[in-house]
């Protein structure tokens, strides 16, 4: 069976080109068909939630392999080392100086803060750069750019022998975890400022990338379960960190290198996985790659009963097609068009979600829980690592379950609304003695409720960011949500200690100022998040042209549902007709 032809303008590589100036023939036609297409929305889409788990099992098993490599691996894992290695007695004495007041080697706080600041830069940079590769070259082409980033970072951290050598690795592949703190008692020279370690180019790339490329592979029916495994691995890799150190510090506490050259290990599976994953059959379409897009196609998804490969592919490319008019019309390129009009619209709603994430309060919970736990009496820090991590495993993984159940809005809207009450109660408490037992315990519990419910609100905020854009600025408006929030948690890492501990001296009050930014975010998400749970993209382009109120998306009848009715009515009326023939 031949591809289908590519509709006007589709054909050519140069037509395709993101930056390129687009020239469709026929622009006025806006309701062109593409050969061979009868409906705009898979008949499989009607498979419920279970049958769908079970029919597309290839393409689940590839957006598992996608999420692990890119969280567990480099972005969990590294997060966590770099905030721990610092403290390790064999990294301090090898980039440290000689205290003259203590006679003892310590980390300058200079050079503290000049990881941080690159780490930062370095992430917010990978966001926004590597979109533009992406949409160019292809995901699958990005996943090996940003595999070679990480793989130089590892490399220089490997033969560091000096800050400035350090630095360079950190403004690769850097993590975030605030320092401040843990100066006093870690052999570091105390920062006049806090200090705070931020995931650099490469992990940026990662946090990008991966959701876009998990969102084009899956099926309608799971794509926020699939898109919360880069979530769920996250976590785990989280914990993979402290745990590795923990045992080192027992056993060989002057040994810094060993978790370093674990990252070769993990690098090495991230390529055999990018090398086995195929490349997004939407980007393939896009590319003017029609009948590599089909043979990814019939590699992922051939085996499903029913799963008609040429319709499937006169789907992609009508909602392809009706996507480049739209843009030919506009004659947007470069950034401007994702802020522009409807583009713009849903800019703000992909974006929002991961924003919330910090106005709600994650640094000041997940940061400083281990300081509500001290005042209980409960001193272990390995102890809370293992708490929170759980707390955090446990809450991904039942939103990956109930998510495209649920619904992304109920989530979203309800999870954040119950961290900024949480957060409102942590600064109700923090009027009273907080640091006797009970009142302690309560603001432990407090502190669980919030890293629980922002950690499962802000998953959702990974599918919102991916699904929500069109296929044709995906890429480019992941990246810009992303370094969005990530300004958003670079200032509050800056803010918070000084909050606690520094000039305003605020202490657990501090949750005030996040009920303050994180109520009015909630009230506002209810008004712009829509539900875009089983939604295909040719039924979000149309609601979102129709002006469709996000409150009114769930439940609201589309003309590519109609559609999509009419022609599985009239397949099976022709089923009857042969059957009584």
């Amino acid at each position: 069976m031949s591809a289908p032809p590519a509709p006007p303008g589709l054909a050519s590589r140069a037509s395709f080109d993101p930056d390129a100036k687009q020239e469709f023939e026929h622009v006025e036609a806006f309701d062109h068909q593409v050969p061979g297409a009868t409906a705009q929305k898979s008949q499989l889409d009607n498979l419920s939630i279970p049958q769908a788990a079970k029919a597309y099992w290839k393409a689940c098993l590839f957006c598992f392999f996608a999420a692990f490599s890119g969280t567990s691996l480099p972005d969990g894992y590294q997060i966590n080392l770099a905030g721990s290695i610092i403290v390790n007695k064999g990294f301090v004495q090898q980039f440290g100086a000689v205290n003259p007041a203590t006679g003892v080697s310590a980390l300058k706080s200079t050079w503290i803060a000049s990881w941080g600041g690159f780490q930062s830069m370095g992430q917010i940079l990978g966001m926004l750069s590597l979109n533009f590769f992406a949409d160019r070259f292809g995901r699958k082409k990005a996943l090996y750019l940003l595999w070679i980033v990480l793989v130089a970072s590892i490399f220089a951290e490997t033969f560091a022998a000096a800050w400035w050598a350090w630095l360079i690795a950190k403004l690769l592949a850097g993590e975030f975890m605030d320092a401040s703190s843990l100066c006093s008692n870690s052999g570091l020279i105390a920062p006049p400022l806090p200090i705070f370690f931020c995931p650099g180019a490469g992990v940026g790339m990662l946090q990008a990338t991966v959701p876009v490329y998990i969102t084009e592979l899956a099926p309608t029916q799971l794509r926020g379960a699939l898109v919360n495994l880069y979530s769920l691995w996250f976590c785990f890799g989280q914990f993979l960190a402290p745990l590795t150190l923990r045992e080192l510090a027992l056993d060989a506490p002057f040994n810094y290198k060993t978790p370093i050259y674990t990252q070769w290990g993990f690098v090495a599976v991230m390529m055999l996985i990018y090398v086995f994953l195929p490349e997004s059959p939407w980007w393939l379409a896009s590319s003017g790659k029609v009948t590599e897009a089909r043979a990814v196609l019939q590699r992922v998804n051939g085996g499903v009963e029913g799963y008609d490969v040429d319709r499937e592919l006169n789907i992609i490319l009508e909602v392809i097609y009706k996507q480049r008019q739209e843009a030919a019309l506009l004659k947007n390129q470069g950034w401007l068009p994702i802020f522009k009009g409807e583009n713009g619209w849903r800019t703000l709603i992909a974006t929002w979600p991961k924003c919330m994430q910090q106005l709600t309060g994650l640094t000041l919970v997940n940061t400083y829980a281990a300081l509500f736990f001290s005042y209980a009496g409960n001193k272990d820090p390995f102890l809370v690592t293992t708490i929170l991590a759980v707390t955090q495993i446990v809450s991904v993984i039942l939103m990956a379950l109930v998510s495209d159940r649920w619904g992304r809005r109920f989530i979203t809207v309800v999870g954040f609304g119950i961290t900024a009450i949480a957060v409102l109660a942590i600064g109700v408490l923090g009027c009273f003695d907080y640091t006797r037992p009970a009142l302690a315990s309560v603001l432990i519990f407090l502190a669980c409720l919030c890293i629980f419910f922002n950690t499962a609100a802000g998953a959702i905020g990974y599918v919102y960011l991916s699904e929500v854009p069109t296929q044709r600025w995906r890429a480019r408006t992941a990246g810009f949500g992303a370094a969005i929030a990530a300004c958003f948690g670079l200032i509050f890492s800056t803010c918070v200690p000084l909050m606690l501990k520094g000039s305003a001296n605020w202490g657990v009050k501090t949750g005030f100022f996040f009920a303050a930014t994180g109520i009015p975010a909630v009230v506002l998400a209810f008004f712009i998040l829509p539900e875009t749970a089983q939604r295909s993209a040719a039924e979000m382009d149309e609601l979102f042209a129709d002006k469709i109120s996000p409150q009114k998306f769930k439940g609201h009848l589309t003309r590519v549902q109609m559609e999509s009715n009419s022609v599985q009515a009239q397949t099976e009326a022709e089923i009857r007709k042969m059957g009584d023939a």
